[in-house]
């Protein structure tokens, strides 16, 4: 990953890729155009972006990078801009947004495990799916 760093983030202005508020809290961007939002109260962005799109797939199912190529072929027929298609840190975008989705989801399970659900008994499943989907992360973002 050394190698990529630099670059895997490119992209991110991109339409189709949300701008995530998260943890900091930058003034709400209000625009109005024709296309749908999502408002995910859990992480505080709008959407649909790439990391939503390639969500949508059941988590614990192993990622399949063509099922979110195909969602976001699905997004951009419904009126998604066609940019959501283009290639992010020299990666195709459904590669792109399964890898950092599985980064999103183990910092997800790490902050459950630590702050909601301390449950030292569920250690030894967290761990391994946090390291099925780092393995899964890595693949796609290397």
């Amino acid at each position: 990953m050394h190698e990529r760093r630099d670059h895997v983030g490119d992209g991110l202005a991109l339409a189709g890729a949300r701008r995530a508020i998260h943890d900091e809290r930058p003034p709400v961007e209000r625009r109005r155009d024709a296309l749908a939002r999502i408002l995910d109260w859990a992480r505080a962005f709008t959407g649909p972006g790439l990391l939503d799109l390639a969500s949508w797939r059941d988590t614990p199912l192993p990622l399949d990078v063509t099922a979110i190529a195909e969602m976001i072929g699905a997004y951009i027929a419904a009126g998604g801009p066609e940019s959501a298609a283009a290639e992010r840190g020299g990666l195709p975008a459904e590669v792109w947004a399964g890898g950092w989705h599985r980064v999103w989801i183990c910092e997800w399970y790490l902050r459950q495990r630590v702050h909601w659900m301390p449950d030292p008994e569920a250690d030894e499943a967290i761990q391994r799916v946090v390291r099925r989907h780092l393995t899964e992360a890595e693949q796609c973002l290397t």
